[in-house]
């Protein structure tokens, strides 16, 4: 039983660290950027580009928060809806022919996928605060 503690501290750290890692280097790059050119540029895609990091991370916190019985509720849920926000937004570039690039994307498909973006970036924080409540509390340090 104490490995599994362990296990899930491990599993606790790493996807916290694997969901704050894209939003991070993504301010991380701008602030760089902003400082070196003078212009603030923040590539808001970075999250979604390395979406199997957040998956991984998001995983990782879902399956140890469900054995360790903490915070599993709104882990999970922020979790599906960052999923289904990624995937909503494949399916619509695939749909209107954005993802191959066959079709101008016109001003209402723009605001379509960024909308989903937007969620699906608010997920990955939620799920970030959501790994951070719970990795404190695997050490005794959040109620």
């Amino acid at each position: 039983m104490a490995y599994q503690k362990i296990l899930f501290k491990i599993f606790g750290i790493g996807g916290t660290v694997a969901v704050w890692a894209p939003t991070a280097l993504m301010l991380i790059f701008s602030i760089v950027g902003w400082i070196s050119s003078g212009t603030f540029h923040m590539d808001f895609l970075l999250p979604a580009e390395l979406f199997l990091i957040e998956l991984v991370g998001m995983l990782l916190l879902v399956f140890s928060s469900w054995k360790e019985g903490h915070y599993f509720c709104p882990l999970l849920g922020l979790s599906i809806g960052a999923i289904a926000s990624m995937a909503t937004i494949i399916i619509f570039a695939e749909a209107t022919g954005m993802a191959n690039g066959t079709v101008n994307p016109l001003p209402w498909m723009l605001i379509v996928v960024y909308s989903f973006t937007a969620l699906m970036s608010l997920g990955f924080i939620g799920v970030g605060f959501f790994g951070l409540k719970f990795t404190l509390r695997l050490f005794g340090k959040g109620k």
